[in-house]
């Protein structure tokens, strides 16, 4: 897609990692506020969905918690190139 776009010297590369919010509230926090997609399906939700969503995530994140606090693992795909 990039090379399609015009440009060259494209390069990928993956990251792997690990993201460590100091509770699975702090998480929360982060993704209703900074997750585009997120924040459009909570505000499409009626307070009892939200409700019901909040509780299973943070759930969910809970299962990931290492020494009294989340380790989430996380890989992204960087592409880059020149214009």
């Amino acid at each position: 897609m990039f090379r399609a776009a015009g440009m060259h010297d494209v390069a990928e590369t993956d990251v792997h990692g690990f993201f460590e919010p100091a509770s699975a509230e702090e998480y929360w926090t982060y993704a209703t506020e900074v997750l585009a997609p997120v924040v459009a399906g909570l505000a499409a939700a009626g307070d009892a969905a939200r409700d019901r969503i909040q509780t299973t995530v943070l759930a969910k994140i809970r299962t990931f918690e290492r020494g009294g606090r989340p380790r989430l693992p996380l890989h992204a795909r960087c592409t880059i190139g020149t214009r």
